[in-house]
């Protein structure tokens, strides 16, 4: 037996590490192949950490990005498709809960709540088809691939492509040059509102896989990674969805009123009939049984409460549907008869 050096334990003289501090006790020599070896890992992080940062923090000519305030300002009346409806309020809906955690343990609980939000968002797939965005930032990495970045209409979340060769080995999101997408999209600008379609990136952390090196991020200003099957310019003509007609598609309206009636329109979507206290008008509130919540007193309360004549106070955007105004709720709030 003799003593380890670094926590006084008696080792075996046999032993190569001490068993209860981890040291070791007895060097060899990792000759020329393992030096070689040590050194290529350190230059594969190093060359991936660079990459990395620069993607984040440096502005090289090849990258172009758009300021979101230039969105806001303007009305517009853009088609959404109301999955990618359904995705976004998952996301936002969560970020002031998130914001006002005390704790870790608490944090690290709604982002995962955050991921079923999603997956019960995107139906528990990875597959989206024609939603909205605007073109925010476009460059190439070292083999010409391209690299995409597209925010999602009237929101700050982002779906890209991945921006470095070592990130992408396994997901394969970079668009080569001899695609159609990558013709198509070389012949638009930053700042253009496109209709992409393709996948998710899959995740057992946030059901679709996020870029962000920080937790706060992730869930603050998430960045998602997606692979591209096409990328078109937007044409305003092409409309079956519901539209936002919002200034600022992310301002959220709340309104009180008693309800006349209700009804399904299909897929879980509850159609009501509200008489506003503000102006008297009839206004109809769209929301998703499966999607929002009902409270009464900041407790959560089971559909069937909700009946005719009941008070609410919804919360959510205004869409537009074949002319009809409506508010699409995320939340609404069950009050006192």
């Amino acid at each position: 037996m003799k003593q380890c050096k670094e926590c006084g334990s008696d080792v075996s003289t046999k032993a190569d590490a001490c068993p209860k501090c981890g040291a070791r006790l007895k060097g060899r020599p990792i000759g020329c192949g393992g030096a070689i070896i040590i050194l290529f890992v350190i230059g594969v992080i190093t060359t991936m950490c660079t990459q990395i940062n620069n993607s984040r923090t440096s502005s090289p000519s090849s990258v172009y990005t758009v300021d979101n305030n230039q969105t806001t300002t303007t009305k517009v009346s853009i088609s959404i498709p109301e999955e990618q409806i359904a995705f976004t309020q998952a996301i936002q809906s969560i970020k002031p809960e998130y914001a006002a955690a005390p704790n870790e343990l608490k944090k690290s609980a709604i982002r995962t709540k955050r991921g079923n939000l999603i997956k019960s968002a995107l139906n528990e797939s990875l597959k989206v088809t024609n939603w909205v965005g605007k073109l925010t930032r476009m460059e190439t990495n070292r083999d010409g691939k391209a690299i995409i970045y597209i925010k999602l209409e009237g929101t700050d979340i982002q779906v890209q492509t991945w921006n470095n060769a070592l990130s992408d080995i396994g997901d394969q999101t970079m668009i080569p040059q001899d695609s159609n997408i990558y013709a198509t999209v070389a012949e638009m600008s930053v700042g253009h509102q496109v209709v992409f379609s393709g996948t998710f990136i899959g995740s057992d952390r946030d059901y679709v896989k996020e870029s962000s090196l920080k937790e706060e991020n992730s869930m603050l200003e998430p960045e998602f990674i997606f692979k591209f099957d096409s990328i078109r310019e937007y044409k305003a003509e092409s409309t079956n969805s519901k539209k936002i007609i919002a200034p600022d598609p992310k301002l959220a309206d709340r309104i009180r009123g008693v309800i006349k009636s209700s009804n399904y329109e299909g897929n879980n979507f509850l159609k009501l009939t509200v008489l506003s206290s503000k102006d008297g008008q009839n206004i109809f509130v769209w929301c998703s049984s499966d999607r929002t919540k009902i409270y009464k007193t900041k407790k959560e309360v089971n559909w069937d409460s909700l009946t005719v004549d009941s008070k609410i106070k919804a919360s959510g955007n205004w869409i537009d549907q074949e002319g009809e105004k409506l508010l699409w709720a995320s939340r609404i709030d069950l009050l006192e008869k």
